[in-house]
């Protein structure tokens, strides 16, 4: 061998270099793919997490707001249809004085309005409300009404006895 010459036999040839490139596109494929698995799963949950407080949270203060009232304003009420309107007749704790409280939909939101006031949401955004249906159940002189309401394609449902009422 001359003096001029390197030995060359440290390097990859070029069918090793496709190996090791295909295995590195397989891998980032199966990374790629796990990620964005997860990322849908991470969004289902979150979207069935939400559904399910916006409607504890509106369930539980409809209650509270019908187990605390005297009657229902039938005048202002639209019971056994969908987009259904509640109309409680009770007494504010804080003044003592008459007041009407109403749920409704407003677009796809459950909303609270205290007799003429604003109309506050009790539902996020997101939580899209496409059946909401008030049943009054009298039985005797006790009222009581029933809450159905279809959030995001989940059924809800809720009832509660008017204790004022008796």
């Amino acid at each position: 061998m001359s003096a001029g010459r390197k030995n060359l036999t440290g390097g990859y040839t070029l069918t090793e270099t496709i190996v090791y490139a295909a295995i590195f596109v397989v891998l980032s494929v199966f990374v790629t793919n796990s990620i964005i698995v997860t990322a849908r799963g991470l969004r289902e949950v979150r979207t069935v997490r939400t559904t399910n407080t916006s409607a504890e949270a509106a369930m539980e203060r409809m209650i509270r707001e019908i187990r605390y009232s005297d009657s229902i304003n039938a005048a202002q009420s639209t019971l056994g249809t969908s987009p259904g309107i509640l109309a409680l007749n009770s007494i504010d704790p804080s003044t003592g004085s008459l007041q009407t409280s109403t749920f409704s939909l407003s677009g796809s939101r459950l909303v609270i309005q205290k007799n003429a006031g604003v109309a506050y949401p009790l539902t996020s955004s997101s939580a899209v409300i496409t059946n909401l249906v008030f049943r009054n159940m009298v039985a005797s002189s006790t009222g009581a009404v029933r809450v159905e309401m279809t959030i995001n394609g989940k059924n809800f449902t809720g009832t509660a006895i008017m204790r004022r009422s008796y």
